[in-house]
């Protein structure tokens, strides 16, 4: 979960009938789908430059650890302008249910096209979710359930429009968290009122996300039976 501050349906088909995938990168990946709901903040005409920078963000930022991770967009496409073919804003998304039909409807059909996706990255439309009924500060979240499918998991990210780049790491390193080899793991410097996050205000794991990542943390993500090697 990324807090701010107080102050597809269908992903389309190659003309074979396939949907082209993107190469396997070198070095240590997870097979991802980004994806956008369809009012959802992507870019200028949905240029898809929003995605690509959280994306890039998020694989900086665990350079922190020393090594390279790469979320490999599975479909081969030179933009991320892909829609969910969803009008599902994040004021119809309550974070402190379950997750709701129309996001698993979401996840369903994209791994039915890529069957091979561990992590589905969807931008919903609107500024913050709700949160026990009323609106939050939340700008990005991920749920801790993958799935039933305990053999290829998949997990789920949502991010608002209002959420920063950095948004988009934080949520990666929950995932590698939730993920873990040794099943859920907390932070290990957890935060007293949440212990999936940090303690430390610089942190990248504080609920509002700084810049530090630390060697213990970097030791728990790489554990992620999510990522996979060339």
């Amino acid at each position: 979960m990324v807090t701010t501050p107080d102050n597809f349906d269908h992903p389309g088909k190659s003309s074979n009938g396939r949907a082209p995938r993107s190469p396997i990168p070198n070095g240590p990946y997870i097979n991802v789908l980004f994806t956008a709901t369809m009012e959802a903040n992507v870019g200028p005409n949905r240029d898809g430059t929003r995605v690509l920078e959280h994306k890039l963000t998020a694989e900086s930022k665990m350079l922190s650890c020393q090594k390279s991770l790469t979320l490999r967009h599975v479909w081969d496409r030179s933009r991320y302008d892909q829609s969910a073919h969803s009008h599902l804003k994040s004021t119809e998304i309550d974070i402190s249910l379950p997750m709701p039909e129309e996001v698993k409807r979401i996840r369903e059909n994209s791994r039915k096209y890529f069957p091979e996706i561990n992590l589905v990255i969807c931008f919903v439309a609107g500024d913050y979710f709700v949160e026990n009924g009323k609106q939050s500060d939340t700008v990005a979240y991920a749920y801790k359930n993958a799935g039933d499918n305990h053999h290829s998991p998949l997990y789920t990210v949502l991010i608002c429009d209002q959420a920063q780049p950095i948004a988009c790491a934080h949520e990666l390193g929950h995932i590698l968290n939730y993920s873990n080899k040794n099943g859920l793991a907390h932070d290990p410097n957890p935060h007293p009122d949440n212990p999936d996050h940090s303690a430390n205000p610089n942190n990248l794991m504080y609920p509002i996300p700084g810049s530090i990542i630390t060697s213990e943390q970097c030791r728990q993500f790489f554990e992620s039976t999510i990522i996979l090697q060339n």
